[in-house]
């Protein structure tokens, strides 16, 4: 039944975002995802890397001024942001920061040591640093990330306060790092990462220990061989039946084994001219067989010890049918591998043939199928289906409805059978927004400001007209452009005592940006005023709550709060006033009250204009950080 909600998620939310799973609609999505014209316009290569330039000379102002702040979390926070921004740019410069981030932190006061909430959140802020600055040092130097992992531990001393199920809770953290920074190492030094694997298997199994088996089996498969044997050594000690986590890894060890040994078999012979070209090191059917042979036996004992007892336990019964479907699809090779134990387990598995889960009928077998229906095909088959997977049907056709040209039908569907918490009434103002596109489209403008005129909501209206804008502009029609922008702007003026306003306020901004330059920077200047002004009622407020102590002067830089006010249509599109004049878009950054506000918002500018995650659109470091 999840799977069949989430397929119909997945077809209301491609609508939502103006297409269908498979096939495109027309028109762009919704406002808050269309791009400005600024931001698309090509930048010359000279534009380009002066703006990188610019880009650049801005993070090293930033480590400057974080350097003087208060809360040492906030500098760490801008340094490690830096140090990933310029590590493909000046890796030495990049090092550098991460070197002073890991002092600062190294440099903090010790953890309080009474027991009580104030502990707590101590504790945690401090694990959430700590996790933040392993992320970024792992992602370039996994080796230097073992080593501030080891280090700071000292300054995590005295334990978790929180009681013994989150200390627990931390020394898994502290394996499990352990263990993911292995795999990063084994790229380059499969010994280190064999000896961290090595060390883990002393004092648990680890499930982290089987990412760093694949990635020796590819890097040093003698390393990786002997990692195998230690693992499987480790595995025939655990009782398979009731243990989740060790017959989770037999069955991947013999998966992955399973998958090398059959792409050995199938491999062509190396080229002639190939043999004296450097190669990675393989290992051979010779080495590998034998492996999965011993994994094969585990998983044939370890079904066969099943009794029905193991059906009666609410948690074993689980693991019973998992280790019951293991066996099952193992069952061929170890009728070749393991003749004298493939008869047993076949009986077992007719034994408890009753207790394997058969997934239900369901006419949803293949989606890809069901896209290639006409909308009176779905219908058709949403009347035959059953009544978890109707919505999944009647969400496609209305789609293929959409696509049709058939919007009278569409609106039908989803009146009558999508109305389910509000979607009938969200579905037909989308319904209504990808006609008015595809009347602009089509040149019929007049026919789209009509649509325009019957939607209630002024906002609404307003943002209507600067999509239609941004649609007339591919035309470079930019005398009808001007005049539906400046429609909105009469209709809209200068109000902002909305987060709905103030954010149609600066997408009428951007879409201005090479019409009326002044008129764009000052409404930006003026969203600043605006929610510097929201910013400090809301600071009172977060203080008054004591979601932050009354002696705690300084913000958060990403903080939830904080972040989540920047945030929308002016981290959205301010890299389209950066692109147009990056000093005026600095002086507007400047106009905010908070220097940590200030830090968030250019973080998230940078990101935009020269981070690798800028093609998501959105700031990864930001507002994301690292949890303990």
């Amino acid at each position: 039944m999840a799977f069949k909600r989430l397929l119909a998620a997945h077809a209301l939310l491609a609508l939502m975002a103006g297409q269908s799973i498979g096939l495109a609609l027309t028109g762009p999505s919704r406002l808050l995802q269309d791009r400005p014209a600024a931001a698309q316009a090509d930048l010359t290569p000279e534009e380009k890397k002066a703006l990188e330039a610019r880009a650049v000379a801005l993070v090293g102002q930033m480590v400057s001024d974080a350097l003087s702040l208060q809360l040492i979390e906030n500098r760490i926070q801008v340094i490690c942001f830096a140090a990933e921004m310029l590590w493909k740019r000046d890796e030495p410069r990049a090092r550098g920061y991460l070197q002073e981030a890991t002092a600062q932190f190294m440099g903090m006061p010790p953890l309080p040591t009474e027991p009580g909430p104030q502990a707590v959140r101590a504790w945690r802020e401090r694990g959430s640093t700590r996790s933040m600055i392993l992320q970024t040092i792992s992602k370039f130097d996994p080796r230097m990330g073992l080593d501030f992992l080891r280090a700071s531990r000292q300054v995590m001393a005295g334990g978790a306060p929180g009681g013994a199920m989150e200390g627990r809770s931390n020394q898994d953290y502290e394996k499990n790092y352990e263990m993911q920074l292995a795999v990063q190492i084994a790229e380059n030094d499969p010994q280190t990462a064999l000896q961290l694997a090595e060390d883990a298997l002393k004092s648990d199994l680890s499930y982290q220990v089987i990412e760093v088996w694949r990635r020796l089996m590819t890097r040093d498969p003698q390393a990786g061989g002997k990692l195998a044997g230690q693992l499987i050594s480790k595995l025939r000690s655990s009782d398979l039946v009731k243990n989740q986590n060790s017959i989770s890894i037999v069955n991947e060890m013999a998966h992955d084994l399973r998958a090398r040994i059959q792409e050995l078999k199938n491999a062509t012979p190396p080229a002639a001219g190939a043999a004296g070209q450097a190669q990675k090191p393989a290992a051979t059917l010779a080495e590998l067989e034998p492996l999965y042979k011993e994994l094969l036996g585990l998983i044939a004992s370890a079904s066969l010890k099943i009794t029905p007892a193991n059906f009666l336990d609410i948690q074993e019964q689980g693991f019973a049918r998992n280790l019951l479907g293991y066996a099952q699809a193992m069952l061929p090779d170890m009728e070749k591998h393991l003749p004298a134990k493939a008869p047993l387990v076949r009986a077992k598995l007719n034994q408890f043939q009753k207790a394997f889960y058969h997934t239900p009928a369901s006419s949803i077998d293949d989606f890809s199928e069901i896209q290639k229906k006409s909308a009176a095909e779905l219908m058709a088959m949403a009347e035959k289906a059953g009544e978890g997977e109707k919505e999944v049907f009647y969400s496609q056709a209305m789609m293929k409805a959409i696509q049709e040209g058939d919007t009278d039908l569409a609106r039908q569907i989803s009146r009558q059978h999508l109305r389910a918490e509000g979607q009938g009434e969200f579905l037909v103002r989308e319904i209504d927004r990808v006609e008015r596109e595809r009347a602009v489209k089509e040149g019929k403008i007049e026919e789209a400001r009509k649509g325009v005129s019957q939607i209630k909501n002024e906002v609404e209206r307003a943002r209507a007209l600067i999509s239609m804008a941004s649609q007339v502009e591919a035309a470079k029609d930019v005398k009808l452009r001007k005049q539906l922008l400046d429609e909105a702007r009469g209709m809209i003026g200068d109000k902002m005592e909305t987060r709905a306003q103030l954010d149609t306020q600066l997408s009428l901004a951007a879409a201005y940006l090479d019409i009326d330059a002044d008129y764009s920077f000052a409404t930006l200047t003026a969203s600043v005023e605006k929610l510097n002004a929201v910013m400090a009622a809301t600071l009172v407020v977060m203080r008054f709550t004591q979601d932050v102590p009354v002696e705690e002067e300084e913000m958060r830089v990403g903080q939830a709060g904080v972040s989540e006010m920047v945030a929308g249509q002016w981290n959205h599109l301010l890299a389209a006033f950066a692109r147009k004049d990056f000093a005026r878009t600095q002086a507007a950054i400047e106009q905010w009250q908070s220097l940590p506000v200030r830090l968030t918002v250019n973080m998230s500018l940078v990101t935009e204009l020269i981070g690798e995650d800028q093609e998501e659109g959105r700031p990864r470091f930001i507002f994301e950080r690292g949890i303990q």
